[in-house]
């Protein structure tokens, strides 16, 4: 007989969860209705504490390392209910894997939904909804990742102006402590330069200067990494234009 696909993720899930991945699991306090604005809901991390939530919001941000893609989350949904809540499934969007869930929550209880989560490497903001069935409606819980930066960029454009003396302007940049070491710049065009200065071991700097300002021009400067970070934008865009 052809077992469905929740029945399939309650056998594996157990094995998910254990060794290494519990290390990057993350906590989410979640309820079932508006909190007050004295006490906000919070979100429980390993890697960053407690961290405060948006009130009035069944939502929770979960921090994620700049190349986690997988890793598995616990949601602890309270019910404030004056009744127990009967919960007949789960549902969730496409970037989670339901592992198991609760199927009676009791009027001020909380229960554990253990998901895993399948994040875009390199990527921010995402949102992934939980939602629970129930005799009492749809309880949705949204979720969001915040994923650190591997490079962070004080400015990703330049621009000089037409007619202007030619001369370098600078770009700061910081790399997170293990992540990748920038080798090298390249800027694209006719003349036009771009010299990579390191500061220290995670602060560093671009030094760019256009070939000409005489007439309007677009060139990208491109940061090469090794490791290679793909997703991740270390591209600094330079224009020569008119004043305006």
């Amino acid at each position: 007989m052809k077992k469905s696909p929740l029945f399939l993720l309650l056998i594996i899930g157990p094995l998910a969860f254990s060794g290494h991945a519990q290390a990057v699991k993350k906590v989410v306090e979640a309820t079932s209705t508006a909190s007050t604005p004295s006490t906000p809901l919070l979100l429980v991390s390993p890697t960053s504490g407690p961290v405060a939530m948006t009130p009035h919001l069944v939502q929770a941000t979960v921090p994620v390392k700049w190349n986690e893609s997988s890793l598995g989350v616990t949601v602890n949904y309270r019910h404030e209910g004056r009744t127990p809540l009967k919960v007949q499934g789960v549902k969730t969007t496409a970037g989670f894997f339901i592992v198991d869930y609760p199927r009676t929550i009791p009027p001020g209880g909380t229960g554990a939904i253990e998901l895993i989560a399948s994040a875009k490497p390199n990527t921010n903001g995402e949102q992934e909804l939980v939602t629970l069935l129930s005799e009492q409606g749809e309880k949705t819980v949204r979720v969001i990742f915040e994923r650190e930066a591997a490079v962070s960029f004080a400015a990703t454009k330049l621009s000089w102006t037409i007619g202007e003396a030619v001369s370098a302007k600078t770009v700061a940049f910081v790399v997170m402590p293990s992540t990748a070491i920038p080798t090298k710049v390249r800027a694209l065009g006719s003349g036009n330069t771009a010299v990579l200065e390191p500061v220290d071991k995670t602060n560093y700097r671009v030094r760019i200067t256009p070939g000409s300002t005489a007439k309007a021009q677009q060139f990208p400067v491109i940061v090469e990494f090794e490791p290679a970070l793909p997703g991740v934008s270390t591209v600094i865009y330079c224009s020569v234009a008119a004043n305006e």
